[in-house]
């Protein structure tokens, strides 16, 4: 008796191509508008953008920091801990969101 079996029956090679063309989009997406324009689609709706501490665009290793936050599991339940919550993405990449009429106002 002869048992065979393919590679393919065993691993589901399809699983990993579907992480990383995800990995590539919301990388592709999210890390060049905010390092080129401080703010994504959802901050252009709020009329908010991204700074570091000191009031400045963000670099892109800091973009990509924010972007590689928020695949921390649970990330999004750190804006629950309480009214001055901070979001983690926000605190480890050591940035914060500001109204994006204050930030043209006082480059004035």
């Amino acid at each position: 008796m002869e048992i065979t079996f393919r590679l393919e029956d065993l691993i589901d090679f399809k699983t990993p191509v579907k992480i990383l063309r995800v990995i590539i989009v919301v990388g592709g997406y999210r890390i060049p508008m905010e390092y080129f324009f401080g703010k994504a689609v959802g901050k252009y709706i709020t009329k908010t953008m991204v700074v570091d501490y000191n009031g400045n665009r963000i670099t892109i290793k800091t973009a990509l920091v924010r972007s590689l936050c928020r695949w921390i599991p649970f990330e999004y339940l750190s804006l629950g801990l309480g009214a001055d919550a901070k979001a983690w993405h926000d605190t480890i990449s050591n940035t914060h969101v500001i109204d994006d009429i204050a930030k043209r106002e006082s480059s004035r």
